[in-house]
């Protein structure tokens, strides 16, 4: 079955065209989204060359407290927490054969939940989205099944002047979380049938990583006290909070509104 990293999400607690002008300002090409008003969200996006990033805000509190969405109930929890990067969306062709793997390998997968949007300009966006309902430290990554092809969805924002050419070239080669126990890495590699191949360890951090597709996904727990990792993971939690892109989008690293982009 063909996996590909799709999207990732960073939370924000402002109007998502601050972001836009934010990025604006350091010359990367970012758009306003539109609205989920079923789930009482909004977003504005970066386009990548195969994957993008989703600055997703709560615009009606009390509709996103009220949704049955696995995604917006873990936005209404982690806005507690403050800005920055809290999920990994992974793209498949075939969202009903996706549940069932999961479910032979023993995950309990959601329903399938249903997603639309209303773009900027007018378009009603649909899709499918699927969950991993298991308790874990890291919240694992979502799934979605677009209503349009890779090609067809390509040639829309090209067409639409959503995908900057400056950024077209551009991908999500590595994300990097900060995690309470490194075997939590285990339960990643047996949904992605995923070899745990890299090790790494320093006075203050080990590190373990699995590759999906074309992307790194990388664990991190801190063994001391000192250093961003285990300031992060006390203040924060288990969450992604490093993304690596290649090449990177301003040639040096970018903090942005709680997460980091190399």
């Amino acid at each position: 079955m063909n996996l590909q990293l799709d999207h990732i999400v960073h939370f924000i607690n402002r109007h998502p065209n601050e972001v836009v002008e934010r990025l604006q300002q350091i010359n990367v090409h970012a758009v306003m989204g539109g609205q989920h008003e079923q789930w009482g969200t909004f977003n504005s996006l970066l386009y990548l060359e195969k994957t993008y990033i989703e600055f997703l805000a709560i615009e009606d509190k009390e509709k996103a407290k009220e949704s049955n969405n696995p995604l917006i109930k873990q936005l209404v929890r982690e806005a507690e927490r403050g800005e920055g990067v809290f999920q990994v969306c992974f793209r498949t062709d075939n969202i009903s054969a996706l549940k069932q793997m999961l479910e032979d390998k023993g995950f309990v997968a959601s329903s399938i939940f249903e997603g639309s949007r209303k773009r900027s300009d007018g378009k009603i966006i649909q899709w499918k989205m699927l969950f991993v309902e298991d308790e874990c430290p890291v919240s694992f990554p979502f799934f979605i099944e677009w209503n349009q092809s890779d090609h067809e969805r390509l040639k829309d924002l090209k067409e639409l002047g959503f995908i900057s050419e400056t950024h077209s070239k551009t991908n999500i080669n590595s994300i990097e979380f900060v995690v309470p126990e490194l075997e939590e890495i285990y339960s990643w590699a047996k949904m992605f049938d995923s070899e745990v191949t890299t090790t790494v360890e320093t006075f203050s951090i080990k590190s373990a990583s699995i590759t999906i597709s074309d992307c790194k996904i990388i664990f991190t727990q801190p063994t001391s006290t000192e250093g961003t990792h285990f300031k992060i993971l006390k203040e924060k939690g288990a969450r992604p909070f490093e993304i690596s892109l290649s090449p990177n989008l301003v040639g040096e690293p970018v903090n942005l509104l709680g997460s980091s982009y190399l």
